[in-house]
């Protein structure tokens, strides 16, 4: 079985990829026709940020280069993670009404 995922790993990638751009697609669809009461944005900036990432580690990985393919996927994660982050605070701001705090994300 771990041959099967080591010699497909680039299809996986990209149908990991796909999925992501589906997510940042429905958030788009979803923030334009309900009323604004999430921050869909961030949602949609999470799936783009998280797309880019896997793709661009899968075309570095095709062209050799050791070091790239690790750095890529570990900025374009830390990206996506505070989007993630920040429409789960700013969501929860909109939702309960309390202000958000200002602080660093511990």
């Amino acid at each position: 079985m771990s041959e099967f995922i080591v010699d497909n790993s680039d299809f996986i990638h990209f149908l990991y990829g796909l999925a992501f751009v589906g997510l940042a697609a429905a958030s788009q669809v979803i923030g334009h026709r309900v009323p604004r009461r999430l921050p869909w944005g961030w949602l949609t900036a999470f799936g783009v940020l998280q797309a880019s990432g896997e793709w661009l580690t899968v075309l570095l990985e095709g062209v050799g280069e050791p070091v790239a393919p690790a750095t890529v996927h570990t900025v374009f994660g830390l990206a996506s993670s505070l989007a993630a982050i920040e429409f789960g605070r700013a969501g929860m701001g909109s939702i309960t009404g309390k202000p958000r705090s200002t602080g660093l994300y511990v």
